[in-house]
């Protein structure tokens, strides 16, 4: 859940295929949005529609697609890579295809919806691209899917809602020191990027359910500290490939 989290469509890249698991669940996920969709009502659901055909979000072949792009960060997988790696149940198979664990699917789409929450925020903030009332309302309607889902695989007594309270109060603070930085309101300097990084820290919530659910958390740790990574090496290209973009707009990155 950062900037560019999914790049398909952008002409940033040639589109890469993955491996059957992962091109199931990113259909899947897919499949999950377009019924989301159908909920939405009227006004939501016309401005999914704006946000889908801006971001190309139902565009390319299974596997090939909007979060499945080479340069975008493993939003759908992380969930699935723990859910598999710590053995969730999976299904009978059917008519000898493997079934995704239910677990990964309901926090694969968790993931997606949380992050088309943040990238609405982040491209009103950073762009100013949509109207604010607008934006607001279909980012917390997409907020609400991604904590019911959530909400599903883990009970109310689990310490990964301590965590998801820490993350999501981090990300707000961190999105208003970016808008600030932006605005040369500060230096931008290692610590800065640090404290700035914590925006893109929900990513890492979805996985961290998988591993709460599947009784794992002792693996916690390690989960945040690749997940830390990825964003800040994810961060720094983008931020190199859109110089040019943030210099026009007047964003300082």
């Amino acid at each position: 859940m950062i900037e560019d989290g999914g790049a398909a469509g952008r002409g940033e890249g040639a589109r890469g295929a993955k491996d059957g698991d992962e091109a199931a669940l990113e259909a899947e996920v897919l499949r999950r949005l377009t019924a989301l969709r159908g909920r939405l009502g009227g006004e939501l659901g016309a401005l999914f529609d704006e946000l889908a055909a801006r971001l190309r979000l139902f565009e390319g072949e299974p596997g090939e697609g909007y979060f499945s792009h080479p340069m975008a960060l493993p939003v759908l997988e992380l969930p699935l890579w723990v859910a598999t790696r710590f053995r969730a149940p999976r299904p009978a198979p059917r008519a000898g295809t493997p079934e995704l664990p239910p677990l990964a699917v309901d926090l694969a789409e968790a993931a997606a919806v949380g992050y088309l929450h943040v990238r609405i925020e982040d491209d009103l903030v950073d762009e100013g691209v949509g109207e604010p009332g607008a934006a607001v309302l279909l980012s917390g309607a997409l907020f609400a899917r991604h904590q019911a889902l959530l909400a599903r695989s883990l009970p109310g007594q689990s310490a990964f809602w301590d965590l998801f309270e820490e993350v999501w109060l981090g990300y707000g603070d961190a999105m208003l020191l970016e808008r600030r930085l932006h605005r040369g309101g500060g230096p931008r300097d290692v610590e800065a990027f640090r404290r700035v990084l914590a925006r893109s820290r929900p990513l890492v919530l979805p996985a961290a359910a998988a591993l709460f659910a599947l009784s794992r958390p002792e693996h916690l740790a390690a989960l945040e500290a690749f997940v830390s990574a990825l964003a800040a090496a994810h961060q720094l290209f983008a931020d190199l490939l859109h110089a040019e973009k943030d210099r026009a707009l007047g964003n300082a990155t």
